[in-house]
């Protein structure tokens, strides 16, 4: 009952963090669009204004206020969003510990750590951190595997199979590997796009399979729509 309780907890946790996520970018999106709708106002004076042959001047300050409105968009956009390197996020699929449901989770890079076991501590591993949530996962430089073994209560879920966004996009022929940093709200594209195929396949390599399938008769490819486009 209280492994239950736990679980239900994490999950409503995992979901008002997702909410927040949402309304930030619903507010962004509003804004932004308040913003595309004054640039089109101005840019419309504009051609009023060539029309009327008026002033340099005039036209000029009208094209100063439409370019000072477009930076403001920009930043407005990219403005408080956590940023990440590509080579720093992977995607694990996981089961709270002893517990028999999987989920799919995307992870950062965090720092290296020494990590206690249960024949004591040990070096040269490396954390991650879900970008929602605060579950962690300690990976063994030397082995490259998740270890399952940790004692501390922050390690608090079984990874049970995992993958690096770089090799996903390689293996599935995706361009998004060759950009230098990703957004919270692009891993989160991304994340959406796996679960498309999580609740049939918990195993990465066959997810991997079904994806290349689909392209083999549709246009359906991993992309991201940024949101400043």
């Amino acid at each position: 009952m209280f492994e239950k309780s736990k679980i239900k907890k994490d999950l409503n946790t995992r979901q008002n963090q997702l909410d927040a996520v949402n309304r930030e970018y619903y507010e962004r999106t509003v804004e932004k669009k308040q913003l595309e709708e004054e640039i089109v106002s101005l840019k419309e004076k504009l051609g009023i204004l060539k029309e009327m042959k008026i002033t340099k001047d005039m036209v000029d300050t009208l094209r100063s206020e439409i370019s000072l409105l477009e930076e403001r968009k920009q930043m407005l956009l990219q403005e408080g969003m956590p940023k990440y390197k590509i080579s720093d996020i992977l995607f694990a699929i996981y089961t709270p510990k002893n517990a028999k449901d999987y989920y799919l989770g995307a992870f950062k890079y965090d720092e290296k750590v020494r990590v206690k076991n249960n024949c004591g501590y040990i070096s040269n591993h490396l954390s991650y951190k879900s970008i929602i949530g605060n579950h962690l996962i300690a990976f063994d430089c030397a082995t490259k595997e998740a270890n399952n073994d940790i004692v501390d209560s922050d390690y608090d879920i079984e990874v049970r199979d995992v993958i690096s966004l770089e090799d996903l996009c390689l293996q599935i022929n995706s361009d998004i590997m060759y950009m230098q940093e990703i957004t919270h709200s692009e891993v989160l594209q991304i994340l959406q796009y796996l679960n498309e195929f999580f609740e049939n396949y918990k195993k990465f390599s066959l997810i991997i399979n079904q994806i290349k399938i689909e392209q083999k008769y549709t246009t359906n490819k991993l992309t991201l729509k940024r949101i400043n486009n």
